[in-house]
């Protein structure tokens, strides 16, 4: 959402960094714990001070109803910018709870490289504790390109955060 109004947002911040509801970490005495909330911030670097692009994402959604209103949710969400060297960084939510969603990426330029990094866990409840082995941890993976398309299989519940190299 503040990507697509990088018009008129410069900056957003996280207000509590340390054992509060969606801190970056946790502790306990001496023990330490980078949370979800900590890998999507350092996933979504690439963003910042590049150039927000405008993305179309077509993608299968669910329907809900709040205040009354039927709405429609996107299952998957992306956003993209270019850097100032030309690199494009581009950001995918799959929202859907178990299914795997695949898509199929098209970028407006040549690309001699991208490299992607995906963070999941193994259920929607899934954290990092201190004193306890990671769930939810960062692993880079592999992106198919093919004639500038890139194919890709969102795991349910994942952000996914690509590197284009054009």
């Amino acid at each position: 959402m503040f990507h697509r109004h990088a018009d008129v947002l410069t900056m957003t911040n996280i207000a509590q960094t340390i054992n509060v509801l969606q801190c970056l970490i946790e502790t306990d005495g001496a023990d330490m714990a980078l949370t979800p909330t900590y890998h999507v911030y350092d996933m979504l670097k690439g963003h910042q001070g590049a150039t927000s692009l405008e993305t179309t994402v077509v993608t299968p959604s669910i329907d809900y109803e709040w205040e009354g209103t039927s709405h429609a949710l996107p299952l998957l969400d992306a956003s993209a910018s270019r850097a100032d060297n030309g690199a494009i960084t581009l950001s995918v939510v799959n929202r859907d709870p178990v299914r795997i969603l695949d898509a199929e990426v098209s970028v407006a330029t040549e690309i001699q490289a991208v490299s992607a990094v995906e963070l999941t866990g193994p259920a929607t409840n899934s954290e990092n504790r201190p004193g306890q082995t990671p769930t939810v941890t960062p692993r880079d993976v592999p992106v198919a390109c093919d004639n500038g398309i890139l194919r890709h299989p969102f795991p349910p519940r994942s952000v996914t955060v690509m590197t284009i190299v054009p």
